[in-house]
C-alpha cells in the first residue's frame, strides 16, 4: 500500500489554538467514546491489540477521501490484532453520520464511534484526545500499541505500512520516533509564533518587524510554509504601496499557478492574489494588466464556469480601463450564478460598469 502524500489542503482545521499534553510516548487516555453506530463497542484498550484511533467527521473531505486507505489498513491486519475506531469528532450533525456510513458501503467497515457530548462543549474525545494533543485538523490518527502507549500521531494518510507493521510486530522504535515528533512540534509553533508575529505587525503597519518576521520563516526552509510565504511577500508589497514589487510577486506566483498539479489550489491562489490586488489602492508603479493575467488563468482553469472567478476576472478589467471587456465578463458571472441573491449583486456591479 502506497504511503499517500498530504499537504494543509488536506487537512480540515478547527481555528482554535490547544495546549498539547499528549504526545508519542504517552500512555493512552481512557476511551470516552459515546455511541458505536458501526461495529462492537470497545470500552478499553486490551493488552496484545493495536489500535488505531481516527478522527474524522462526514463534513470533512480529506477525511473522506482518506476512508478507503484506513479500511484497507483493518482488512490487511485484522488477524494480526489490528482494530480501527473511527472516531467522530466536531460533527456539526451527527444524524448524518449513520446515512454517511451506509452510503459508503463495503468502503468503511471498521467501528465507528460517535463522541460523548453528555457534558457539554465539543465531545469527551475531542478534549482527552484532539486537544490534548494540540491536533487541530482532521483527519487525525493516533495509534496505541500492544502496551496501551501512543506510538504514533498523524494524518491517517501518511501512516507508512511499514511503519505500523513495526508498531505492529513490537519492532517500532517508539523513543526515537517520540523525539522526532518532539522537534517537529517544537518546529511547529516556531512557524505559528513568527506567523502570529507576522500577521500583528501587518496589522500595526509595522513594515520592518513584518518583513524580520518573513525573514524567520523563509529561513526555517520548510514545505509547509511555501504556500503561504508569496502571500505574505505580496502583503508586505501591498502594505507598503510598493507597485513595482507587488507586480514582480504577482508574475511569479502566476507562472507558479501554472505549474501547480493542484487545480483547487492553483485557483484558491490566484483568485487570493487577483483580489488583493483589486482592493489595493495607491500602488506605485504597478499594472493593472497583471490582475487580469491572474484572474484570466483562474477563469481559464474554471472553463469560464465559475461566477465568483468571473466578478473577480470582470472587475480587474474594469480596472485597467477595459470598461468593455468588464460589462461582457461580469455578464458572463451573471449568466453562471446559482442564486438569485447573487445575481442581483453582479448585476448591480454591472450597471455600475455600464454607467
Amino acid at each position: 500500500m502506497k504511503h499517500l502524500i498530504t499537504t494543509f489542503a488536506a487537512v480540515c482545521l478547527l481555528s482554535t489554538a490547544h495546549a498539547q499534553d499528549l504526545i508519542v510516548g504517552s500512555p493512552a487516555p481512557p476511551l470516552a467514546s459515546g455511541e458505536f453506530v458501526q461495529g462492537e463497542a470497545v470500552k478499553e484498550f486490551e493488552k496484545g491489540k493495536t489500535y488505531i484511533v481516527e478522527f474524522w467527521a462526514t463534513w470533512c473531505g480529506p477525511c473522506v477521501r482518506v476512508i478507503p486507505h484506513v479500511n484497507e489498513l483493518q482488512k490487511k491486519y485484522a488477524d494480526k490484532g489490528l482494530v480501527v475506531i473511527g472516531q467522530n469528532v466536531w460533527e456539526r450533525d451527527e444524524a448524518k453520520v449513520k446515512p454517511f456510513i451506509e452510503k459508503m458501503g463495503e468502503k468503511m467497515t471498521y467501528r465507528v464511534a460517535l463522541d460523548d457530548k453528555s457534558g457539554g462543549g465539543e465531545g469527551k474525545m475531542a478534549g482527552t484526545w484532539m486537544k490534548a494533543a494540540g491536533q487541530r485538523g482532521i483527519p487525525a490518527a493516533f495509534i496505541v500499541n500492544k502496551e496501551g502507549t501512543i506510538a504514533w500521531i498523524g494524518h491517517p494518510g501518511t501512516l507508512a505500512t511499514a511503519t505500523l507493521e513495526q508498531i505492529i510486530d513490537g519492532s517500532f522504535d517508539t523513543a526515537a520516533h517520540a523525539e522526532k515528533a518532539k522537534k517537529e512540534k517544537e518546529l511547529r509553533r516556531a512557524i505559528q509564533g513568527a506567523t502570529a508575529k507576522f500577521e500583528k505587525a501587518l496589522k500595526e503597519n509595522e513594515i520592518d518587524k513584518a518583513q524580520e518576521a518573513l525573514g524567520e520563516l523563509e529561513a526555517f526552509d520548510d514545505p509547509r510554509t511555501t504556500s503561504f510565504l508569496p502571500m505574505m511577500r505580496m502583503d508586505i508589497a501591498v502594505k507598503s504601496k510598493d507597485g513595482k514589487r507587488a507586480g514582480e510577486h504577482a508574475l511569479s506566483m502566476l507562472a507558479a499557478a501554472k505549474q501547480m498539479q493542484n487545480n483547487a489550489q492553483a485557483v484558491h491562489t490566484l483568485v487570493r492574489f487577483s483580489s488583493q490586488l483589486n482592493d489595493a489602492e495607491g500602488l506605485d508603479g504597478f499594472d493593472r494588466k497583471i490582475t487580469v493575467q491572474l484572474a484570466e488563468q483562474a477563469s481559464s482553469i474554471t472553463e469560464g464556469k465559475n461566477s465568483a472567478v468571473l466578478a473577480i476576472l470582470a472587475r480587474a478589467k474594469f480596472l485597467a480601463g477595459d470598461k468593455e471587456g468588464a460589462v461582457a465578463t461580469q455578464e458572463q458571472a451573471i449568466k453562471h450564478a446559482e442564486k438569485e441573491e447573487q445575481k442581483a449583486e453582479l448585476q448591480e456591479k454591472l450597471e455600475s460598469y455600464k454607467k
